[in-house]
């Protein structure tokens, strides 16, 4: 989510000669509504993303699975794979709505709805929703995000490129010298660095991504972006062989027109009803205030 990589930022030094990175809600006051498209690499192996079902008929060559795309060597072998889908997601007011399709499943969208360590998910069909479960997320990732940097963690200015009619800024985070950073602190504090050099091991190992990009908007000569606006978040690696990686651009990113709650976002879903009373989910029976909150505001909606 963006909110956690922009309380993230605040413990990194940012080296640019341009504007200063700031978090979206400095430029969406009331929140923001965006729409991105998501990819990610096929993280096992490459073949799964063929159907068992549909066959070229004039090559005997399977089609990949609805919103998968591959990639083959000469001999026809497939080498890559990747899944794509949809992502709507609206933020602010302390909440994080995300809903999520893709060609798999067309006429489904999965829906959560993030209040710092608690969220409401549900799956919608047309305009109603179904399993609607208030459970714990497992972090919060704001102060995960936050605690996460050292302070000596560096995001570089890469330079300006042009896409798609606009200008962007790109700035690059090494996660091999972040995991570094956390090693010298564990060690300085006296702390269990086992963590981090478990991590390093999985990053060297081409498990886990190497560095981070991100591009926002310098400039948008059609006026439709905001400069500084955000534009895509990738995570890849370059230890060969290596299947990590995953990308967000931001098709649109606008505020929204009133202050996000439960009911204006699920409105702005076009959630009309839900099938049954949202129900508490949890395998130690422990119910947060921020589930209490979600699940009332739930049956309010």
């Amino acid at each position: 989510m963006l909110t956690g990589f922009f309380n993230f930022l605040t413990g990194v030094e940012q080296r640019c000669e341009s504007q200063k990175l700031e978090p979206p809600e400095d430029l969406f006051q009331s929140g923001f509504r965006a729409l991105a498209l998501v990819k990610q690499a096929v993280p096992e192996s490459p073949e799964s993303a063929l159907s068992q079902f549909f066959i070229d008929a004039w090559t005997g060559q399977a089609f990949p699975k609805p919103g998968f795309d591959v990639a083959r060597d000469q001999l026809n072998k497939v080498i890559r794979a990747s899944q794509s889908w949809t992502e709507e997601i609206l933020s602010g007011a302390g909440l994080e709505v995300y809903s999520t399709y893709s060609a798999m499943q067309p006429y489904l969208k999965q829906v959560g709805i993030v209040n710092g360590s608690a969220q409401l998910v549900m799956t919608v069909d047309g305009s109603t929703g179904f399993d609607c479960i208030a459970e714990l997320t497992g972090d919060d990732s704001a102060a995960e995000e936050t605690d996460g940097s050292s302070g000596s963690e560096t995001l570089s200015f890469q330079g300006l490129l042009e896409e798609d009619g606009l200008i962007l800024r790109h700035f690059r985070l090494d996660l091999r010298d972040s995991n570094n950073a956390l090693m010298r602190r564990r060690r300085l504090q006296e702390e269990d660095e086992e963590d981090a050099i478990m991590m390093g091991a999985f990053i060297q190992a081409g498990i886990m991504p190497t560095h981070m990009d991100y591009f926002d908007v310098d400039s948008d000569p059609s006026g439709r972006r905001a400069s500084g606006a955000p534009y895509r978040v990738t995570h890849d690696s370059d230890v060969s062989g290596a299947r990590v990686f995953s990308g967000k651009t931001y098709v649109s990113i606008s505020s929204l027109p009133q202050d996000l709650t439960v009911a204006n976002a699920m409105a702005a879903l076009n959630i009309t009803q839900i099938a049954s009373a949202c129900r508490s989910l949890d395998p130690n029976g422990t119910v947060i205030p921020a589930m209490t909150s979600l699940l009332a505001q739930s049956t309010a909606s």
